[in-house]
């Protein structure tokens, strides 16, 4: 199990299969909530910077898909068809979270 792994999917809430546009999509719409200067934590913002440039860059996603399955075996030792239920669930919660941020602003 790999210690400090971060879900880059997860992070910019988009499906393991998803395309560059839609990487970029996901990564803008974040930066809008979590940018310093929009009264976002300098941390998330990094962090969500950091999974844009890994997963828009084919050769940087390669190496981090290889490692996201080790790390996914590790921790979900299910049948790989659980697995975008999982995701449903992950996106959910975050959308709620989102959800809570607009309502404060």
């Amino acid at each position: 199990m790999l210690k400090n792994f971060i879900d880059y999917y997860f992070l910019l809430g988009i499906d393991f299969n998803a395309t560059k546009e839609e990487i970029k999509s996901a990564y803008r719409s974040k930066v809008k909530i979590y940018h310093p200067d929009a009264g976002g934590s300098e941390v998330a913002f990094t962090l969500i910077k950091e999974a844009y440039d890994t997963l828009y860059d084919e050769h940087k996603r390669e190496r981090y898909d290889f490692l996201y399955k080790i790390q996914s075996n590790a921790n979900n030792p299910e049948p790989e068809n659980n697995k975008q239920t999982n995701y449903e669930q992950r996106n959910e919660s975050e959308n709620i979270r989102e959800q809570k941020y607009e309502q404060r602003t």
